[in-house]
């Protein structure tokens, strides 16, 4: 059976980085809606684009991996 991880990862970045979601989605050119989608789980941040993910990636200081919904076997 597989299920999501249920840590959001793109949250867990922003906090430790110190950015509002309005100072990160400003950076990466998204809407405050879009990023907030993408932290309550709303929207999967799997189907962003992937100038999108390399943008919050550059700036959070991580790698695009790090910020995808991975499944894992439980």
């Amino acid at each position: 059976m597989k299920k999501y991880n249920p840590a959001n990862n793109l949250a867990y970045y922003r906090t430790i980085s110190g950015l509002s979601q309005s100072e990160l989605a400003k950076a990466v050119d998204i809407s405050t809606r879009t990023l907030q989608d993408y932290e309550q789980g709303t929207k999967s941040i799997n189907g962003a684009r992937a100038i999108t993910l390399y943008k919050m990636s550059h700036v959070l200081g991580t790698d695009m991996e790090s910020l995808l919904e991975i499944e894992e076997e439980v």
